[in-house]
């Protein structure tokens, strides 16, 4: 295969192949990613949680990657928007699952799988009854009180601003709205964000509500609305 993502390190890794479909059509220039068995379960239809290990599919929806070997769940998505904040109705998305659930790959040292041809959907958020809706919404606003559109809210399970964050929102809208859901509640640090991706830099924007760490309650909705500056 040409012009295929690859990981560089191969040191106790699998190769695993394959080819990502959506309603008929190859998933171009998309990405998938690889959650470890052994941590929290993905379900895209209630919550958007991150990875590290995470490759961009190629021209033909094609991905060959070297990765550690383990136990992984596996999503692959196409986004309407260029950016990897939650999940919103008509992006593409194939998760590899079946009717008792998700379903693991399994990756061996020095193993080649094949994973062939997988189709997806167009995303469908799942509606929830309200106890069983966990979520933490508000708006963005800037210095000057305006709304700011495109800043993503990350939670962290730890206080470390620069680490992969536990759960990530939809980006805010016009009006600066954005919505945070949780498979449950806990104590979690949030900071509002324009990129992800190590410190905030010149041109980015940035910001912490008043109240962090946050308690969030299962089944319960939260406000919380932040402030971001421009990082000069």
């Amino acid at each position: 295969m040409s012009d295929v993502a690859k990981g560089m390190d191969v040191s106790k890794k699998g190769n695993v192949t394959g080819k990502i479909e959506c309603e008929d059509k190859e998933l171009k220039f998309g990405f998938i990613k690889f959650f470890p068995k052994s941590g929290r379960v993905p379900d895209p239809s209630r919550f958007w949680t991150t990875t590290e290990t995470i490759f961009p599919l190629d021209a033909e929806g094609k991905f060959d990657v070297s990765i550690r070997e383990g136990s992984y769940y596996i999503i692959a998505v196409k986004r309407q928007r260029k950016d990897i904040s939650d999940m919103e109705p008509g992006d593409c998305l194939f998760f590899n699952s079946g009717s008792a659930g998700p379903i693991a790959i399994d990756v061996k040292e020095n193993m080649h799988l094949d994973l062939g041809v997988k189709k997806g959907a167009s995303y469908v958020l799942r509606e929830e009854s309200g106890k069983d809706r966990t979520v933490v919404r508000g708006f963005i606003r800037g210095e000057d009180n305006m709304p700011v559109p495109g800043i993503m809210v990350l939670a962290f399970s730890k206080e470390s601003f620069i680490s992969i964050p536990d759960f990530i929102s939809s980006a805010s809208g016009k009006d600066g709205r954005y919505e945070l859901r949780f498979p449950e509640g806990g104590s979690y640090f949030l900071a509002a964000a324009s990129r992800l991706g190590g410190p905030p830099s010149y041109g980015d924007y940035y910001g912490v509500p008043d109240t962090n760490p946050l308690t969030v309650k299962s089944g319960e909705s939260t406000q919380i609305d932040i402030r971001v500056r421009k990082m000069q």
